[in-house]
């Protein structure tokens, strides 16, 4: 890791952390597995604060409250910022743990890469292939542009989505997934 990289890892089990209420004292709040974390040692800014010094992680909500916790090494698996980046789209987050088992999988999909997809408009998996891999807007996280090989017609777009165009195919032909 180089100077100032952030170090993030996933939590596997349900932890109890802290937040700083207006009175700059910390109430106690649950944490959930598959919450995505930001190791302090990395976050040199909040470590210059000492009333953080009993921390070793802050909950990566990307939003406010900051919730900080003290996990223990075995309850915590480090994940690279691209690896975060991708758990980041799934949700509910105890799911995250299975998606990073299958991660290796995923981090290998290349455009091109012929791929079978599950929508929940559609019973069985449908084969596709990868148009695109990268943020979309009005979605967290990186997901896959999947233009559908079968069942042509029962995507939700074409390529376009928000007034952006991610990739190009016919009508209803396409899908993003996480």
């Amino acid at each position: 890791m180089s100077k100032g990289e952030l170090l993030y890892a996933l939590l596997l089990i349900p932890a109890d952390g802290y937040k700083e209420d207006t009175g700059h004292k910390f109430e106690r709040v649950s944490v959930f597995e598959g919450s995505l974390l930001v190791d302090l040692d990395s976050f040199t800014a909040k470590r210059k604060q000492k009333r953080y010094d009993s921390f070793t992680h802050k909950v990566d909500t990307g939003h406010h409250p900051e919730i900080y916790l003290s996990p223990t090494d075995s309850s915590v698996y480090i994940v690279t910022k691209s690896q975060r980046d991708w758990l980041l789209g799934i949700q509910p987050p105890h799911c995250r743990l299975e998606v990073l088992k299958k991660l290796n999988l995923v981090e290998s999909l290349k455009i091109g890469s012929r791929v079978y997809v599950t929508i929940p408009t559609i019973p069985d998996p449908v084969k596709g292939v990868v148009r695109y891999i990268g943020v979309v807007r009005g979605i967290e996280g990186t997901q896959f542009g999947i233009e559908l090989l079968e069942r042509k017609g029962e995507g939700t777009h074409d390529g376009h989505f928000k007034g952006h165009k991610y990739f190009k195919c016919d009508k209803d032909c396409a899908v993003f997934v996480a």
